[in-house]
């Protein structure tokens, strides 16, 4: 328990900038910005893909990810300490997970659209 609240330089900008706050949720948020950088690069580099598919698949992981996200920030909420910022986040990932699956899921799952070219295996 002592090593969590200790000041480490590794994780901190400043070697007093860690006084305040456990090591571990510096690291934690440092690891997840990085992990959101990713997925946004990811992202922005696969928005040219044509495939309805992976576009299907991409909406789907993201609405997931942020369903999931939420209900961690309100299981936080109501078990661990209350604050105001776990409901800001909360309404946030809420209204990013009811983006991507109204996308995804709505009018049957048509606002995706699929082309395909005509092959031999689907002609008939």
């Amino acid at each position: 328990n002592i090593l969590l609240w200790q000041k480490v330089d590794i994780c901190s900008s400043t070697p007093h900038h860690a006084a305040a706050l456990p090591f571990l949720f510096i690291c934690v948020c440092r690891l997840y910005g990085c992990l959101r950088l990713a997925c946004g690069w990811i992202l922005w580099h696969a928005r040219h893909v044509d495939d309805g598919r992976f576009r299907k698949h991409i909406c789907e992981a993201l609405f997931v990810c942020y369903v999931l996200q939420a209900m961690a920030v309100l299981r936080a909420q109501f078990t661990d300490r209350h604050s105001l910022i776990n409901w800001i986040a909360i309404v946030i990932l809420t209204i990013l997970a009811a983006a991507y699956g109204s996308f995804r899921f709505r009018k049957g799952g048509n606002l995706i659209k699929i082309y395909e070219l005509p092959t031999g295996g689907n002609l008939l």
